[in-house]
């Protein structure tokens, strides 16, 4: 994975705030600790959106990602991470109200929370009907539960327009 530094920077080093795209905007990425979440989350921030990040287990690496966002002041955003598992639907309308209350609003959700078997076939030992319950659980109950928690305010934030074309 590329370095933290890396991630933060953008390519023409030039970007300011006023110019950036997602200004204004608050973005929430499940599973945003670890591996594609962060590289989502250091691009939103890039863009100018203020970031929430949801973790099941990994705090350190959570509270990481948010404390280096934060402290590129350039940026000129704010971080926030959140415990939750994402395979209980009972608590994505807790994630979302949490999200709300510290940003005041939610304008991205970015379902990136998941549960893989590397180098596994169905037929493995290792994959039990437990191990697919889970993943079910997170790959498709906890996506749809955080879709249906949100709907109210995503609806109210307004669009991203995209920058226009140069004549």
């Amino acid at each position: 994975m590329r370095e933290r530094n890396e991630l933060l920077s953008n390519d023409t080093n030039e970007q300011t705030i006023t110019n950036k795209i997602l200004v204004g905007k608050v973005a929430l990425v499940t599973g945003g600790s670890r591996g594609l979440g962060v590289a989502i989350a250091y691009a939103l921030a890039n863009e100018g959106a203020n970031v929430a990040v949801s973790y099941v287990s990994s705090a350190d690496k959570a509270n990481t990602l948010v404390r280096d966002i934060e402290k590129e002041k350039k940026l000129g955003v704010h971080a926030a991470a959140f415990q939750v598992d994402q395979g209980d639907p009972s608590q994505a309308e807790g994630l979302i109200q949490s999200v709300l209350a510290r940003f005041g609003q939610l304008d991205i959700l970015v379902n990136n929370a998941a549960v893989g078997y590397r180098g596994k076939t169905i037929d493995s030992p290792e994959i039990d009907n437990a191990a697919m319950d889970r993943q079910w659980a997170v790959n498709v109950t906890g996506v749809v539960a955080n879709i249906r928690a949100a709907p109210a305010l995503l609806l109210i934030s307004t669009a991203v327009t995209p920058p226009k074309p140069a004549p």
